[in-house]
């Protein structure tokens, strides 16, 4: 008679556990370890899975162009009353020696928007439209938002930010800038949005 795949698991793993020990598989102390392990494949959360729950899941480039005696800022933003999450689940950015900052807030008139593009390529016909996140560039004199998260660059290196989603609820945003006036910003965002459940918006 064959043994149940989960038992199977459990055994495999018990014997792991003896020999990181230096116990042999005669010794007692874990044998009933298949008995509170469980094997299990938590599918969906992966990407392919993502679609059929309804949720889509995009990237985007955004560029800020230097602006005199301005602050370069790009970033993710839920409009208001959109009935949506949105998860900004990365964030990289390759450019020159300086201080980068992460801000939320609520959402101001963002001087241009667009929409990202979409990350799943089985589903034909899907418009950049149809998202309901946007993405923006600004510049302003004052920078915007409160600091949730900095990191310092030396020139050319690499900062991918994903240890730490950000949810965004409706009428909230996002964003990177620059601590130097008229320089230029070119970050670019990965994630995801789906229709939030009856409960989840918050105090909205």
């Amino acid at each position: 008679m064959g043994e149940h795949n989960q038992i199977k698991f459990g055994s495999s793993i018990s014997r792991g556990v003896k020999r990181l020990f230096g116990l042999d598989d005669l010794e007692d102390g874990v044998t009933r370890l298949s008995e509170t392990l469980y094997a299990t494949a938590e599918l969906s959360g992966r990407p392919e899975y993502l679609y059929p729950q309804n949720e889509k899941i995009w990237g985007v480039t955004s560029l800020q162009g230097a602006t005199a005696a301005e602050f370069s800022t790009v970033g993710i933003s839920n409009p208001a009353g959109s009935g949506f999450l949105v998860v900004v689940e990365q964030i990289h950015i390759t450019a020159a020696s300086e201080v980068y900052t992460i801000r939320v807030g609520a959402n101001i008139a963002f001087a241009a928007t667009g929409k990202p593009t979409q990350a799943d390529l089985r589903i034909p016909g899907l418009p950049n439209a149809s998202f309901t996140c946007n993405s923006f560039a600004h510049h302003s004199a004052a920078q915007i938002g409160t600091t949730l998260y900095q990191v310092t660059l030396s020139g050319g290196n690499v900062f991918n930010h994903y240890e730490i989603p950000i949810v965004l609820p409706p009428g909230f945003f996002m964003a990177v800038d620059r601590s130097t006036v008229n320089t230029a910003l070119q970050v670019s965002f990965y994630g995801r949005e789906r229709p939030a459940n009856p409960g989840e918006l918050l105090g909205q």
